[in-house]
């Protein structure tokens, strides 16, 4: 069974994210969905919204550190083609 990403890192992360998960319809994809995108150079951009410091130390090869509330405000610029996010 593939495993399920996971949302956040503490209760409230995680109720957020299961919160805007379910009222915004949006898809889960299982950390080898993923894996399965980045291996095949799919256009996506993945956003990690851990603290700096535990991306630092634990981060998927490639995502992109938008640590808390930067989520919101570097999202878009993030999602869009041609645009430095980093």
């Amino acid at each position: 069974m593939p495993r399920r990403c996971r949302i956040g890192t503490t209760p409230l992360t995680n109720a957020f994210g299961e919160w805007t998960e379910s009222r915004r319809h949006m898809a889960a994809l299982s950390a080898e969905e993923v894996q399965a995108l980045l291996d095949e150079n799919a256009d996506v951009v993945v956003l990690d919204a851990r603290r700096f410091d535990e991306y630092r130390t634990m981060s998927i090869p490639g995502s992109v550190s938008v640590p808390g509330g930067e989520l919101v405000l570097r999202a878009q610029a993030c999602a869009r083609p041609g645009d430095a996010c980093q």
